[in-house]
Order: C-alpha cells, then structure tokens, then sequence
C-alpha cells in the first residue's frame, strides 16, 4: 500500500507532466518554462527539483506522456474510421518530426520541426 506521501509525490509529477505536455504542444519549448510548467500546475520550482534534473529531462518525459495521451486518443476514436485515420497520420507526423528533429544540427530548423509537430499534436486533442 502506497503512503500519502507517495501518493502526493506520484500526482505532484502528473500535475506537473500534463501542464508541460499542455505547454509544449501549445507553444513549444520555448513557451514551456519552467516557471510557467510549474505555475500551471500550481506547485513550486522546489517542487520540480524532486521530480526532475533539469528542463530537458522535463521536456522528455512530457513528451512520452504525451504520446500516451495521443495513443488513447485515437483509440477513443476507433469507432469514427475518419477521425481515427486523421489521428494516426497526425500521430505518426509528429513522432517523426520528433525523431527528425534530433538529428538536426541546426538549432533553430530542429526548434521549428518540433513546433510543427506541437501543431500536429494539439490538433489530434483538439480534433
């Protein structure tokens, strides 16, 4: 059995995952701050230092709790054949995107593929 304690911790990182995740689909990294992934989710800087090394750590993990929600998505709307095909392309660009984007040297071009991508992905949640 799980103390509250770890309880607390345990949605502590949710909270926090889903306003980043929230974040970087909205506005890309660059809108994804620290300071505003924590207000968002309403808890403290000190609050990410028990979660989290740093923004890129963050910025990993939200971005896997983000495929998650992705993937269940388009499974709540396997019973729309349109709607689920429009969320695996849309799905299957942005994981691309995310892997293309890693091997970009360029600074600037890998920060605009992952915004595109950040498009494609709030427009499967917004669908």
């Amino acid at each position: 059995m799980q103390t509250s304690r770890a309880i607390k911790k345990k949605d502590s990182r949710h909270r926090i995952l889903q306003a980043a995740s929230k974040r970087l689909r909205r506005e890309g990294l660059d809108g994804a701050s620290i300071a505003t992934v924590m207000n968002d989710a309403g808890l403290t800087h000190g609050t990410f230092n028990a979660h989290f090394k740093n923004k890129d750590e963050l910025t990993i993990e939200a971005f896997k709790h983000s495929t998650i929600l992705d993937i269940a998505e388009i499974g709540d709307r396997a019973d729309n054949p349109e709607k689920y095909d429009q969320s695996v392309a849309l799905l299957a660009l942005w994981i691309g995107g995310l892997n293309l984007s890693r091997n970009v040297d360029d600074n600037i071009k890998s920060d605009h593929i992952l915004k595109v991508c950040n498009q494609a992905s709030a427009r499967l949640i917004d669908g």
